[in-house]
């Protein structure tokens, strides 16, 4: 049986109910007790003050006004005898009531200022982008969202993250500096929790990004998209997340009714690092591709091709390089025959500078004869085995080579020089990559030993890769950075055994991206900035997810750069429209080309990205025509 607290106990637990319900009833209680005052004092005064002819709750109501407006309102007091001797008490009462009411009412409003500097108050905006979580790609994501949201109105970018809010705003300021065309608004809480999660207004945004930092587990990505799911079950907002596991991405994908984008980082750089060795120049075309910047790719309605086929649709814009179909389904069809027959609401798939730059300009019958030759690509009965050298070492690393692997010629060998102390180089023992002669050798610590170990063999290509294991970012990025200050140095030297050969380097954060161009690598990798510019892409428009999957699987079709004297003779002068014409006819769509000469100085000078089909220019030996086509060997 539970026992009766004592008076002192109760009257306590009654003002703890009070305050708990709020601050209304908290100052009715202190307006409350003024009135028990004053109506009190009003009642000594009007009894002695009573005059013979004089009702007494009249009086008692003017004395009770008088108090009142003195105590509440700061009016003047009364000012007989007996006011004299009850107006200490009526300004004491004055006194408390105001400093209580002031003191409760600053400290609320402090608490409530303290909430907004923490980012606890609810998102009232409506069709903004909403980032959920965060990690080092979260700058390049905004980087490319705030590119693409310049001809908007009004655009707005919502982080939400159980990072505290004055260490994110501090973070955003230093790494993006001023972002000129988006506001960007930070707000705290744990996007794994539902309760929280509803203060970001996920249903009402345009779409949803999921930032995770951890390389080791999916969990708080999973366990995000369930509590948006859980808020929002209706599937109208598009969903890109950050994940590694193909089980659990595959899951969620099928599972729930509703777009979901699942960015498989590791992946992605795996393969941009594996297509990037295949030709020089590659890496920037795919970064093109991938950033707002310059061209991207878009669908455009194929009504004037209807009746017609893939093959008269790549010659028939003239600022628009066609790679392929989408269907009246939705079905994407990446580089499909020739002879697909276009229908009604089918659309093309196209680089462009902007979806209205994709203007039918007519078919282009004379270059029929070219395309129809139905040409293949000489088979190489035999190629020269490849050496590739690798500086650094990880488990990217293998899954690099695990891609190069069917593209390399028979007896090709692998020597890998690494820190073994940074690098867990177990995976390099026996067999690791069937028909690849692998050899490892310890990293060495003076410039001389390492041009004694590379000295005497004419490497095809050299990566530099990162370190991942072991080493902060920063430091694997300056290890990166100065081994290619080395090889450039050693390449420069004359006969020292180290042949000048091109160099592919991976860097972990963008930022250095100045530093590397100084310290001159022929092609970079980014890898945190390849994940975030697919996010970025797919966050405006989900329905590129199949295109990108296509160019990024050496399964489908892929971007190639071949020399271009298998299409046409040197020295003559053509049409980008007629190189169009010829890449057809090999099964290919031919997307731009590469100067050699420009190459020399600067990987993306060289590149011509889906210029004007009424371009023209001389092709020379060295050049090279830029396609989507079948992977080849």
């Amino acid at each position: 049986m539970a026992s009766h607290p004592n008076k002192p106990n109760a009257i306590r637990e009654g003002l703890d109910r009070i305050i708990a319900k709020g601050s209304l009833s908290f100052v009715f209680l202190i307006f409350l007790v003024g009135l028990v005052v004053n109506f009190v004092v009003a009642a000594i005064t009007a009894l002695v003050e009573l005059e013979p002819k004089e009702n007494y709750l009249s009086k008692l109501a003017n004395e009770m006004w008088i108090n009142v407006n003195f105590t509440f309102l700061g009016g003047s007091g009364p000012d007989h005898f007996w006011a004299r001797v009850f107006i200490p008490i009526t300004a004491i009462l004055t006194i408390g009531v105001t400093a209580i009411i002031f003191a409760y009412t600053t400290n609320k409003l402090s608490d409530y200022l303290t909430e907004l500097r923490k980012g606890k108050s609810p998102i009232t905006f409506v069709d903004h982008t909403l980032i959920l979580g965060w990690s080092n790609r979260i700058y390049s994501v905004i980087r490319e969202l705030d590119t693409a949201n310049q001809n908007q109105k009004n655009p707005v970018i919502v982080v939400f993250s159980n990072m505290d809010r004055g260490e994110m705003e501090t973070l955003l300021k230093a790494n993006l500096g001023d972002v000129k065309h988006t506001k960007i608004i930070t707000r705290e809480g744990d996007p794994t929790n539902i309760n929280e999660l509803t203060r970001a207004n996920a249903p009402g945004s345009k779409s949803i990004i999921i930032l995770d930092a951890s390389s080791d587990s999916d969990a708080t990505v999973i366990s995000t998209i369930l509590a948006i799911q859980a808020i929002d079950n209706s599937s109208l907002v598009p969903i890109v997340a950050e994940m590694d596991s193909d089980l659990y991405s595959e899951a969620l994908e099928e599972s729930l009714e509703r777009s979901i984008s699942i960015v498989r980082s590791n992946q992605l750089i795996t393969r941009i690092t594996a297509q990037s060795t295949r030709a020089a120049g590659l890496t920037p075309v795919l970064l093109d591709l991938l950033d707002f910047d310059g061209d991207e790719i878009y669908f455009g309605l194929a009504t004037e091709l209807i009746g017609h086929t893939y093959g008269d649709s790549l010659t028939a814009f003239e600022e628009a390089a066609i790679i392929g179909l989408r269907n009246s389904e939705g079905i994407i069809f990446v580089n499909p025959p020739g002879d697909t027959v276009i229908g009604e609401g089918d659309h093309v798939i196209a680089i462009a500078k902007d979806d209205d730059r994709i203007i039918f300009a007519g078919l282009a019958p004379e270059l029929d004869s070219i395309k129809n030759q139905s040409r293949e690509l000489e088979a190489h009965t035999y190629r020269e085995p490849e050496r590739i050298l690798v500086l650094g070492w990880s488990q990217m690393g293998h899954n690099v080579i695990s891609e190069m692997l069917p593209f390399l010629p028979p007896n090709s060998t692998l020597q890998v020089i690494a820190d073994s102390r940074i690098a867990d180089i177990s995976g390099l023992t026996g067999d690791p990559f069937p028909g690849l002669a692998v050899t490892y050798t310890e990293a060495p610590t003076t410039v001389g030993q390492l041009a004694d170990s590379v000295s005497g063999t004419r490497y095809d290509e050299v990566m530099i890769l990162a370190y991942r294991e072991g080493v902060s970012a920063h430091d694997a990025d300056s290890r990166t950075l100065a081994t290619i200050l080395v090889m450039n140095r050693l390449f420069s030297v004359e006969n020292n055994g180290v042949e000048p050969t091109r160099l592919i380097a991976e860097l972990l954060d963008s930022k250095n991206l100045p530093l590397a161009k100084v310290a001159s690598a022929d092609d970079l990798v980014m890898s945190d900035n390849l994940a975030a510019l697919l996010i970025a892409q797919l966050s405006e428009n989900a329905d590129l997810k199949p295109i990108f999957d296509d160019l990024f699987d050496i399964q489908g079709a892929t971007i190639n750069i071949y020399p271009i004297e298998r299409y046409v003779p040197m020295g003559q002068g053509i049409s980008f429209q007629e190189l169009v014409a010829h890449a057809h006819s090999f099964g290919e769509s031919a997307i731009g080309y590469r100067i050699d000469l420009d190459h020399r100085e600067d990987a993306q000078a060289g590149v011509r990205l889906n210029p004007s089909k009424s371009i023209r220019f001389t092709p020379a030996a060295g050049d090279g025509l830029i396609v989507v086509g079948p992977a080849t060997v």
